[in-house]
């Protein structure tokens, strides 16, 4: 028996036998590996030596490796085997009905499968065969080591069993990877790219990545491109944000993967494109202000902790309670322009917080607010509520005026009434209230969509601790008229107004008290008050003088705070 091809694979359709020896009535029929031929068969016979070629067309599929070639004729039953007499390689195709991975292009967490079609995919393995699917094949250089990113075992045909292997893609540098091949057997070996499967029976993708036009074969992944397309992967970066909602004076932890190794990156944000705002990065303003930095990992993965601080920056207009921002991951190369290496997103809040937390009616309590519209009058109102259909009212209590990154503060004073949807009602002692604000001129806004409350409470004495007056700044030696003393400044934490003592202790250089004088002062809650201690019959030299204040009943609402003085 004479064979016509020595190697083929599950495409080859031409596959010649020449048989030699059989009666001169046979008709020579053909088998591979104990399978017949699928199309187009032609045995040739009878012949009148016996000798004659079959052109046989299309091979069964069969595992990779030797299968014998058998001869058997029709009449005479006469059989002859060629052991190993076509050899049978591995081939990765596509067509217009798929290709070896269902998805090329994604993200770290992506998935793809890997399968064999009836015209496509992965055919040829050896059969019946575990195998592992690496991500950065061993085989290929520069890559020196893989990832194992699935198992299979081949099916007795050599293809991937039915529905196919479904892979994760892992995180790592974007750009260009293999997926590789590799017997469980042979741990460490490529099947595929290391020379076992040759340009012509792997045939790049219409429906993979491709082929890049002018590249020279370098052995590196940019070569293997125009080769082995239907088995690399262009792995793209994945970016996210937490939280995803962020106020002005909070900070905002950035994940992910697909970025170049051990590299420097900015962070920035600003705002998203389109009207309203909702579009990133298209259409977005370039970044202005670096908000944070980090450096990449060795496998290029956001290091654990980056972060960007959200600072003062207006909202669209009439968007306070939710404008998208986009967050720019860039080189410091390409800082301040569109370009960026990835982006992620998230929703920036108008916020605003009030110093006293708790008051009396009466006190006053300053109220400070972030990423409000720029240049723009809010209304204060004590306790809001909804009137008609949409508007919000309340009790109007104060303004304030934003600056140009939309932030801006103002006073205003507990009421001892508020307006109701039922009425006027009288403000209730040991009650919160919601404080909001609402653009000028706008009845239908409410800017905050968290906004700060006031717990109200009724005039009491009863702060007891020495955190309820803290002095302001130190203490300093000045004098009123004729006379010379200590002047301190104490502003009153508590939620009600304090009439408190100031003592001034006066200690010579040894140590000893030498004078006590006290000031009475009253200070409203969250207020401040300036006390004068007078210091008397003191010779000229230097003392040490402890400055602290009791409540009324003696005691101690405040630290002591030492200070030095020449008289």
């Amino acid at each position: 028996m004479t064979i016509g091809s020595s190697t083929v694979d599950y495409t080859t359709s031409n596959f010649q036998v020449k048989g030699h020896g059989f009666g001169p009535t046979d008709t020579l029929a053909v088998t591979i590996g104990g399978s017949p031929l699928l199309t187009g068969t032609s045995p040739c016979g009878p012949s009148a030596n016996g000798s004659c070629y079959t052109n046989v067309g299309k091979v069964p599929e069969l595992g990779a490796g030797p299968q014998n070639v058998v001869l058997t004729g029709s009449i005479s039953g006469a059989s002859v085997t060629t052991t190993g007499g076509t050899i049978y390689d591995p081939r990765i195709d596509s067509s217009g009905s798929g290709s070896a991975l269902s998805l090329v292009t994604g993200n770290a967490g992506s998935t793809t499968i890997l399968r064999t079609g009836s015209s496509f995919g992965v055919h040829g393995l050896y059969a019946n065969t575990a195998y592992n699917v690496v991500w950065n094949g061993a085989g290929v250089s520069p890559i020196l080591a893989g990832t194992v990113i699935g198992t299979f075992t081949s099916t007795a045909t050599g293809g991937i069993p039915v529905p196919g292997v479904q892979l994760t893609i892992p995180a790592d540098i974007s750009g260009i990877h293999s997926i590789d091949l590799e017997r469980v057997s042979t741990s460490g070996t490529s099947f595929m790219y290391a020379n076992h499967l040759p340009p012509g029976d792997f045939p790049d993708s219409d429906t993979g990545l491709g082929t890049f036009a002018g590249n020279t074969c370098d052995g590196t992944v940019v070569c293997l491109h125009s080769q082995f397309g239907d088995m690399l992967f262009n792995l793209g970066t994945s970016l996210s944000s937490t939280p995803t909602v962020a106020t002005v004076g909070s900070s905002i932890t950035i994940s992910g993967t697909g970025l170049q190794a051990a590299t420097t990156y900015d962070l920035s944000f600003t705002q998203a494109g389109g009207s309203p705002p909702s579009t990133c990065p298209a259409g977005a303003a370039p970044p202005q202000v670096i908000a944070g930095s980090f450096t990449s990992t060795s496998t290029g993965a956001v290091p654990s902790g980056a972060s960007i601080a959200i600072t003062d920056t207006p909202t669209a207009t009439g968007l306070e309670q939710g404008t998208l921002e986009c967050i720019f991951i860039q080189t410091p190369g390409t800082f301040g322009t569109s370009t960026t290496a990835g982006t992620s997103e998230f929703l920036l809040q108008a916020s605003a917080t009030v110093t006293p937390t708790s008051a009396t009616s009466g006190s006053s309590v300053t109220l400070s607010a972030h990423a409000l519209n720029k240049n723009a009058g809010y209304t204060i109102l004590f306790a809001p509520y909804t009137c008609g259909a949409t508007n919000v009212c309340g009790t109007v209590v104060g303004s304030i005026l934003t600056n140009g990154v939309g932030a801006g503060s103002g006073a205003f004073t507990v009421p001892s009434s508020i307006q109701t949807a039922t009425g006027i009602q009288p403000v209730v002692s040991g009650s919160a209230y919601s404080v909001e604000l609402q653009e000028s001129g706008v009845a239908t806004n409410q800017a905050l969509a968290s906004p700060p409350s006031v717990a109200v409470g009724s005039v009491t004495t009863a702060c007891n601790n020495t955190t309820c007056m803290t002095v302001s700044g130190t203490p300093v030696k000045s004098t009123q008229g004729p006379y010379t003393g200590i002047s301190s400044t104490f502003t009153n934490n508590s939620p009600s107004p304090e009439t408190a003592f100031v003592y001034a202790v006066v200690h010579n250089a040894l140590g000893q008290t030498v004078d006590i004088s006290t000031a009475t002062v009253t200070a409203s809650a969250g207020g401040s008050a300036t006390a004068f201690n007078v210091l008397f019959g003191l010779a000229p030299g230097t003392y040490t003088i402890s400055v602290f204040v009791t409540s009324s009943s003696g005691t101690a609402i405040s630290a002591s705070t030492s200070v030095t003085v020449t008289i």
